[in-house]
Parts: C-alpha cells; structure tokens; sequence
C-alpha cells in the first residue's frame, strides 16, 4: 500500500524524529515565527499577540480537528 498524503493548512508537516534517548525530538517543517509557544507568549518578540488574534488563532487549530 502507497503512502497517503494529507495537507491542512493549520498543521504543520511532520518530518520525522530522534528517538534515542536522552536525545527525543521532533522535525517539522520551517515555521517563520518561531514555535507556537514563542508566538503565544511572547519570548522574543517585539510585542505580545493581542487576545483577539490568540483567540482566531485557537479557532484556526481548532477547524484543523473537524
């Protein structure tokens, strides 16, 4: 059986992993604006995202499981 190829644009492609420990982590593609956590809360960024847009934010992953 062939591999299945699913995109959506609120998921970020998975690439692979490192499962030796003590070494476990995980290869996405490239994403611009750092990790979701730096974006939510901030770490190096000029200014905090306003709730309005964490809360588009939430609904845009959340559309992502329907």
């Amino acid at each position: 059986m062939g591999q299945i190829h699913l995109r959506h644009p609120n998921v970020i492609l998975f690439l692979g992993a490192c499962m030796k420990p003590p070494h476990l982590s995980m290869i996405t593609e490239y994403m611009e604006m750092g990790s979701l956590h730096y974006v939510i809360h901030g770490s190096g960024q000029k200014r905090i995202l306003s709730w309005r847009r964490r809360l588009k934010m939430l609904c845009d992953i959340c559309s992502a499981h329907l």
